[in-house]
């Protein structure tokens, strides 16, 4: 589990931000779309590591 409250995490965060304006920045003068594109979703992914997904491990089945 990630602690959003950590240095390194902070440091994550910034760099996540300064990284997005940049590839946004890039999009939107049409250079590169597509690597920014790329470069977008891949700071998304990463972000994503902060807010874990809910695990189906622990959700009863249920049959009808």
């Amino acid at each position: 589990m990630i602690d959003k409250n950590s240095p390194t995490w902070q440091s994550i965060e910034k760099f996540i931000k300064e990284k997005r304006e940049a590839a946004v920045s890039s999009l939107i003068s049409d250079n590169k779309c597509e690597q920014q594109r790329g470069a977008l979703k891949l700071l998304e992914e990463l972000e994503e590591l902060g807010s874990p997904k809910p695990s189906n491990m622990n959700t009863p089945s249920v049959n009808y």
